[in-house]
């Protein structure tokens, strides 16, 4: 633009100058007057002057206009790149992207304002630390092998400790060269939620979610580890008796507490020593290196006081069964100890099923009475009742002692009921009362695990099902139905109306005969209910007269 503003000027300057020369010649005619052919030679040059003038001033004009035009180009040009200029400065800004500038020392230089939320700083905090001084301290050797070479365009991801917490950005390395000195122009992407996310899901293919021990993937790949070497390895396999009773009854939370007992005691005890998994529901290994028989009974022995010990200081009946094995006498893969120690703890698991199962029921009939589901006196009532009954029907001693244990046992099965559905002051919903109906055939696999339960499992399984087919769980009708599970359904329906519940007042011997009478032939054997009813007037008689 300053090159076409010179030229025009010059331009200007010698049309100027040979215009005042030639009117300058053209004044001064009369002294040539004698000498007409110079006076003929000025007046051509007066008018060849003029000539040239006028091209010359045609010639400006035009160079003028295309000045003009190049500095609206320019103009036009120059708005263009402001505009584009303002719109990087907006898209830097703006961009939710951290962005930083650093020189060759590592020092920061400028940051955008997603930079500076990044790394939860303000620019003079920023301008005041290098790039080592937001990296975590344990990560900055590695990090600093991982971005060399320094000066180069490359992707990479970089840890920062910001505020006590370690992010992650994935960053493009931009160098960019300003004269004599080149930086370093860095994008980033936040990947902290990702990273966390990949180390969670790396950490849980190899742990064991509930309890935080290994899991069996990791058993196995130590396992193949061992396979390869000269280590002598034993295995010892912790079984806990009876969880899906435990589950199916108590329910899955208190089968997990159970399971995260024995891992908390192995890991107390051997987390810092040997290789520690879950490697099944129920089921729990420790590797042993190096060992041999001995350490291999001390350290069972120890498990099963330790446990021993929990039970007798939390009344608790907690029962495992234990096996161990290791390398050596034919055993010489790893796979064939661990097989061996599987077959040593199923064989002790067998031998005392029976007792573990007994111990498992104690303990579910001691959460019975803990619960106090006998606050008014409603077992020992039916005791009596259907003693009476039992007798009168002249039933056989070890009839009537059965039925005192179902009288007694019959809703077992509400251990495994939570207490928000179990003592709700009000009538219950459609999903808790279906919740409810659940306790039958809990109370049954209860039963079932016990030999002095064994044989009023499908009384407790049954005692809820209707003369007319429409009660639970199965749904039985009529004869269907056992005699006992019959009797007990009538009696246990007038002890419950005649007692005060929670959500309602109790009702009147007459008022709850008459609401049986009603109910005969539907919920009620319409034979039976009679001859109880009569059986109730004697003995409430009896009552009334004392």
């Amino acid at each position: 633009m300053l090159e076409y503003r010179n030229t025009v000027i010059k331009d200007f300057v010698l049309i100027a100058t040979i215009l005042i020369i030639t009117f300058f010649l053209s004044t001064q005619l009369d002294l040539f007057e004698k000498t007409h052919d110079l006076i003929h030679v000025l007046e051509n040059l007066f008018v060849t002057s003029v000539l040239f003038s006028m091209v010359l001033i045609l010639l400006s004009i035009y160079r003028y206009i295309k000045f003009v035009g190049e500095i609206d180009r320019r103009q036009a040009l120059e708005q263009k790149l402001k505009f584009v200029d303002d719109r990087y400065k907006t898209i830097y800004y703006e961009t939710l992207n951290p962005v930083f500038t650093v020189d060759q020392k590592g020092n920061y230089l400028a940051a955008n304002p997603a930079g500076l939320d990044f790394l939860e700083c303000n620019p003079s905090e920023l301008i005041a630390k290098n790039i080592w001084d937001t990296a975590p301290p344990d990560k900055i050797e590695e990090m600093k092998q991982r971005h060399s070479p320094f000066l180069e365009r490359r992707t990479v991801e970089t840890d920062y400790l910001v505020n006590g917490k370690v992010k992650t950005l994935l960053l493009n390395v931009l160098p960019i060269s300003n004269g004599d000195e080149t930086y370093l122009y860095g994008i980033g992407h936040d990947i902290t939620e990702r990273k966390q996310t990949e180390q969670q899901l790396k950490y849980y293919a190899l742990h064991d979610h509930l309890t935080g021990l290994k899991n069996r993937a990791y058993f196995e790949q130590k396992l193949e580890y061992y396979k390869a070497t000269d280590t002598t390895i034993g295995i010892v396999l912790i079984d806990l008796d009876g969880l899906k009773l435990i589950n199916d009854t108590l329910g899955h939370p208190a089968g997990d507490n159970y399971l995260i007992i024995i891992a908390e005691t192995l890991i107390k005890n051997y987390g810092s020593y040997y290789e520690l998994a879950r490697i099944g529901g129920d089921e729990f290994a420790i590797l042993i290196p190096n060992a041999n028989k001995d350490i291999l009974e001390s350290v069972c022995n120890n498990i099963e006081q330790l446990v021993d010990n929990y039970n007798e200081s939390n009344n608790s009946n907690i029962s495992i069964s234990l096996g161990h094995a290791c390398q050596g006498k034919g055993l010489a893969s790893v796979y064939d100890v661990f097989k061996e120690a599987d077959n040593q703890m199923y064989r002790r698991k067998l031998h005392r099923k029976q007792s573990n199962r007994n111990a498992i029921t104690q303990t579910l009939v001691n959460a019975l009475e803990a619960r106090d589901f006998n606050t008014e006196g409603h077992c020992e009532r039916l005791e009596l009742l259907i003693t009476k009954i039992a007798e009168a029907f002249k039933m056989s001693s070890s009839t009537i002692y059965d039925l005192k244990l179902f009288a007694r046992f019959h809703d077992i099965g509400k251990v495994g009921i939570s207490d928000q559905i179990l003592f709700k002051p009000g009538r219950l919903t459609k999903s808790e009362f279906i919740e409810m109906q659940r306790h039958s055939e809990i109370g049954y696999r209860i039963a079932q695990s016990s030999l002095d339960l064994a044989p009023i499992a499908e009384w407790i399984l049954k005692h809820h099902e209707w003369w007319n087919g429409k009660g639970y769980p199965l749904g039985l009708k009529g004869e269907q139905i056992p005699l006992e599970s019959r009797i007990l359904s009538i009696i246990d329906a007038y002890d419950a109306m005649t007692n005060t519940r929670p959500y309602r007042k109790p009702l009147t011997h007459e008022e709850a005969v008459a609401e049986l009478q009603r109910c005969a032939g539907t919920q009620f054997d319409p034979k039976l209910t009679p001859i109880i009813i009569d059986i109730l007037e004697e003995i409430h008689s009896k009552d009334s007269h004392k």
